[in-house]
């Protein structure tokens, strides 16, 4: 009796770990974070978002497993299985390749690789593996709000009393998320405020509004800045937007942020920490996620003169992050399985 005892908390115990081991690998997949490039912001893997007025960049990767493939072509499909194209990127070298805003001509998404033969695939065994990178604008809106704890209250054109602490929301979801190598995220911006006078500043109420890291898809300035204080300023309308400083690829190139405004008067129209006391309430307070505008795409017939169409088959879909230490995992439980 006691050795059937025994072996029952043994069995659970090995259940018990068997279970703590599956929690743990599904818990490592959910936890991955997305993929970051490597080992510089210029080298791009397959599957790599890239944006548009990057400068040599190297896409040598996407030519697949045989050394001598070179990239010809980056290709937008509006049909993937039939092989209909409506945008194709020139590719004169894979090591040092330039993302014009012309030739992506506001046709963003998907691109897949083409070399000599046409689409590049590496499947063998009736599978395929293809070779692309996601194409995008870089993207950056700002709106002003109430410092915290109060930024879901925006200010974009209203009026605000001398006495209110303001920060800017910033909001990037394509660059904050994925312009990236590992932790560091190179892209920068600065927000330049024009006062009442004219006279234009990224110094502003006792913050410094330069050179901000887009390290998120959601940036308050006074998490890192401190809040804007509006004490002693000109009274009137301010004007601010957001201008690109990193990469330098993207300076003077890039486009600016749309510009945002609120009035500074000496009528109490919000305060920092709300009160019982009847005041002025903002017109219907929400937080939006502003998205930047896109261009329609426009398509065209025109296909590479060299490569043919693409075999019919569907795209295949992205590995997870996670995998490996899952199966890392599954295996470990078949050990401990076999060893019940």
């Amino acid at each position: 009796m006691g050795i059937a005892i025994k072996r029952d908390m043994n069995s659970w115990g090995q259940s018990a770990v068997i279970i703590s081991i599956i929690s743990l690998c599904l818990l490592a997949g959910m936890a991955a974070p997305a993929g970051a490039r490597t080992p510089t912001i210029s080298d791009i893997q397959s599957g790599d978002t890239i944006f548009v007025y990057e400068q040599d960049l190297n896409i040598s990767a996407l030519k697949g497993s045989n050394p001598a493939s070179q990239v010809t072509y980056l290709c937008h499909y509006t049909n993937f299985n039939s092989g209909t194209t409506d945008n194709q990127l020139a590719v004169s070298n894979q090591n040092s390749f330039d993302l014009l805003d012309s030739a992506v001509n506001g046709i963003y998404g998907t691109y897949y690789a083409w070399n000599g033969s046409g689409l590049i695939d590496d499947g063998s065994g009736g599978s395929h593996t293809y070779y692309w990178v996601g194409i995008q604008a870089p993207d950056v809106s700002i709106e002003p709000v109430l410092a915290n704890p109060n930024h879901v209250y925006s200010l974009e054109g209203l009026s605000v009393s001398d006495e209110t602490n303001i920060a800017f929301k910033i909001t990037s979801s394509k660059m904050g998320s994925q312009y990236r190598v590992g932790t560091t995220y190179p892209a920068k911006i600065d927000i330049l405020v024009t006062s009442p006078s004219g006279s234009q500043t990224t110094y502003f109420g006792g913050s410094d509004l330069s050179a901000i890291p887009i390290d998120s898809t959601v940036i308050y300035t006074d998490d890192a800045r401190g809040a804007i204080s509006l004490k002693g300023l000109q009274s009137g309308t301010y004007t601010a937007k957001a201008e690109w400083s990193a990469p330098p690829a993207f300076v003077k190139v890039a486009p600016d942020s749309a510009a945002v405004t609120f009035t500074m008067t000496g009528r109490v129209a919000f305060t920092d920490t709300p009160t019982s006391t009847p005041t002025p309430a903002p017109a219907t307070p929400t937080e939006t996620e502003t998205s930047p505008p896109t261009t329609l795409p426009t398509e065209t017939t025109a296909v590479p003169p060299t490569p043919t169409a693409p075999p019919a088959t569907t795209e295949q879909a992205a590995v997870t992050p996670g995998l490996p230490v899952i199966a890392l995992c599954a295996g470990l439980v078949l050990v401990l399985l076999r060893k019940r």
